[in-house]
């Protein structure tokens, strides 16, 4: 795309090239939301050395980023959103066996905090990270 807009700003380029660039241009934007550019989008998003930033540094136009980020986190809060963890109660006059009950569960805490906003709210990671072993350790201490 890069050498598309190139194209079209040179000023040595043939006027005829110019106007083939510009329709190429408007047919890439046109059918990019129909590709699997999608999965592209997430894989990056989701590598904590690129996020969002990748495309900014590339010089990616603010409405496609906010597309990008918007559809992820349309399919993150449908499809991955944890649900709310069971609340317990304490309950001072409940019997002994229920000890065991309340102990087992009180680790358990419903939060509010989208674990997607959380993770891009973090700065990008180094490019030597190894990101396996980065998303392994995270998962280990969830």
């Amino acid at each position: 795309m890069d050498e598309i807009e190139d194209l079209q700003t040179n000023k040595n380029t043939n006027e005829v090239i110019k106007i083939a660039a510009k329709n190429a241009m408007e047919k890439i934007q046109k059918y990019y939301h129909y590709t699997s550019a999608l999965v592209y989008n997430i894989s990056t998003v989701l590598d904590p050395r690129l996020k969002l930033q990748y495309y900014k540094d590339n010089d990616w136009e603010e409405e496609y980023i906010t597309e990008i980020r918007t559809s992820i986190f349309n399919i993150y809060n449908t499809q991955y959103t944890p649900s709310p963890s069971m609340t317990i109660k304490s309950d001072r006059n409940s019997e002994p066996n229920d000890n065991l009950f309340h102990h087992i569960y009180k680790k358990r805490r419903s939060t509010n905090e989208n674990e997607l906003e959380l993770f891009l709210e973090y700065p990008v990671l180094s490019a030597e990270i190894n990101i396996l072993e980065w998303w392994k350790v995270q998962y280990d201490q969830n």
